[in-house]
């Protein structure tokens, strides 16, 4: 019976897949184009931190959040991530410092971290 139960629904898949493809086909462009929504490219920046938001301009910049606890930065060749101890999570402990190619890593005494990363010349 189980048998019988798969075969058809197996069968009702197929014939459903040949009339979504006979019905496709059958559709002008335009009318397909229709269908579609219309592409949605404006960025949006949300909320990143207790509803504040970041603004990133063009220039250098330096935006920290929770007392300090948190911060982005770019003085013009590097991209600067700092991370201390925010309210609510975990001290954060790195073992050793890093520093290759682009990328430095400095735990901070205390728990927490200074990321920079150099930015290519475009």
């Amino acid at each position: 019976m189980q048998r019988y139960v798969d075969d058809g629904k197996t069968d009702a898949l197929e014939n459903a897949e040949d009339e979504f493809l006979r019905r496709a086909l059958l559709l002008p462009q335009e009318e397909i184009a229709r269908a579609q929504p219309p592409a949605e490219f404006t960025p949006t920046i949300p909320p990143i931190i207790f509803g504040q938001q970041a603004q990133i301009p063009e220039e250098p910049f330096t935006q920290t959040f929770l007392n300090d606890q948190l911060g982005i930065g770019f003085d013009g060749q590097n991209l600067n991530f700092s991370i201390g101890n925010p309210p609510g999570i975990d001290q954060i402990q790195v073992p050793q410092a890093i520093n290759e190619g682009p990328i430095t890593l400095t735990p901070r005494p205390g728990g927490g971290f200074d990321l920079s990363i150099a930015v290519p010349d475009q």
